[in-house]
């Protein structure tokens, strides 16, 4: 079966993105594909029947372009209304190969003794040159954006860092030559070209960028249905902000708490667990916090997770002490866990910093500012699954592994664990919401400080 999409230009940006009345779609989707591949702010030079280039700033707000004549039109033109010679498609394709020649080559030269080459190296230079300043224009006017790439937090955007241009189109590949340092040996460069080479961007050529655009907006769409036709009320979200939150760095975790319309589009409220709010979140901006969220799950206090360890799972034992049978067979010791260096090494507890620390009430800052081995001896509590609900177990921090930067968990049933930094914050806070539950808290706290 074959599907058939009528798409407009909404459906890539809209109006309050800088989309101007009658902008054609095909402009509109090689942006997008542009933004797709390397963030905003994009660049796109778009070489065919016209020749088109296209602008976003660092917001992916389009700044606009331009449009005019492609090459097969210029010599049609000329060729139509002068004596000149039509020269063919295929004719300055075959000048541009005679002029990167590896053995022999022949760029077009500025001063021209043919009248062919004369035709060519006159619109190669047009486009050459107008490019450039076009480039630099665009440079300019990003030039405050910021370094740093946060797809990886967001998980949707992008920064274009490295500045990637892009060529598509059908004489997308000359453009691109064209745009390369010393024009890419078609035209005769001079050293004064040569010595303003130091450009900070980087030109590609995508033949497919379009394609790229139409996927995007269509994958979008369909989260964006999936997202509509389901109620997101109490998902988790995540969101980085500028502040340094408990977990030790800039991820905030919260809850989706209102679903409403507004003006026909479905908004959404999210309250974090810092008590802050967020309201008249859209579609999109939802989805943002919900990838962001799926990244960051395992730092999640909330989640219950199946408590397994080393060979054996808490629900097997339960079952065993109600039946009065209590033959569980034990995994490998904390010591025999793999390592390339055969054991671990395990670092106790420094003396006298147990009782200092736990007067301390910001844990996250505490864990990243303490020695590893000053959080030897601190009681922990995360709750597990059992047959169906959950349950609270009280743990032990017992040593450090400086190796694989973790920390040594022994919980009070005899199960063990190995936690990562922010697990570690996580349950140490778990653990102080629940401490008043905790019954053998004197028993096992005691290190041993050999």
């Amino acid at each position: 079966k074959c599907r058939f999409y009528l798409m407009q230009g909404d459906d890539f940006f809209t109006m309050d993105q800088g989309r101007y009345e009658n902008m054609g779609v095909d402009r509109l989707a090689t942006l997008t594909g542009a933004t797709h591949l390397q963030g905003s702010p994009a660049l796109v030079f778009d070489g065919g029947t016209a020749t088109t280039y296209s602008a976003t700033d660092s917001n992916g707000i389009i700044l606009g372009g331009g449009i005019g004549p492609g090459l097969k039109i210029k010599y049609d033109c000329l060729a139509n209304n002068t004596s000149l010679p039509d020269i063919s498609h295929s004719k300055f394709i075959e000048r541009i190969q005679r002029a990167q020649d590896s053995d022999e080559p022949q760029p077009l030269s500025i001063f021209s003794k043919n009248t062919e080459d004369a035709m060519i190296c006159d619109a190669f230079q047009e486009f050459a040159l107008k490019g450039r300043n076009i480039i630099s224009h665009w440079l300019e006017k990003n030039k405050n954006t910021t370094n740093e790439r946060d797809s990886k937090v967001d998980g949707v955007k992008k920064i274009n860092t490295e500045r990637v241009i892009y060529c598509t189109g059908g004489d997308g590949n000359i453009l691109f030559e064209l745009l390369k340092p010393r024009f890419g040996g078609v035209i005769e460069s001079s050293n004064q070209n040569s010595q303003n080479l130091n450009e900070n961007y980087i030109v590609q050529f995508n033949k497919n960028l379009v394609h790229y655009g139409v996927a995007d907006v269509l994958s979008k769409q369909f989260r964006y249905k999936k997202l509509y036709e389901s109620s997101y009320l109490g998902q988790r979200v995540a969101k980085c902000f500028d502040v340094e939150s408990e977990l030790g760095d800039n991820i905030y975790l919260g809850t989706v708490i209102k679903e409403y319309k507004n003006g026909g589009k479905i908004m959404y409220d999210v309250k974090y667990d810092d008590q802050d709010e967020e309201n008249g979140l859209g579609v999109a901006e939802l989805l943002v916090r919900l990838e962001t969220y799926r990244a960051h799950r395992k730092d999640d206090p909330s989640v219950v997770s199946s408590k397994k360890s080393y060979g054996r799972e808490k629900s097997a034992q339960v079952e065993s002490e109600n039946s009065g049978e209590v033959d569980i067979a034990k995994g490998p010791s904390h010591d025999s866990a793999p390592n390339k260096g055969g054991k671990r090494k395990c670092f106790p507890a420094k003396k006298s910093t147990v009782a200092k620390m736990a007067k301390t009430r910001d844990i996250a800052t505490e864990v990243n500012k303490s020695h590893p081995t000053e959080l030897v001896g601190r009681r922990v509590a995360k709750h597990f699954k059992i047959g169906g609900s959950r349950k609270l177990f009280f743990g032990t921090v017992k040593c450090y592994y400086e190796e694989s930067n973790s920390w040594f968990i022994e919980y009070d049933d005899g199960d063990e664990e190995d936690y990562s930094r922010s697990q570690l914050i996580n349950y140490l806070k778990h653990y102080d919401a629940h401490k008043e539950q905790d019954k053998d808290k004197e028993r096992n706290s005691e290190v041993t400080h050999d």
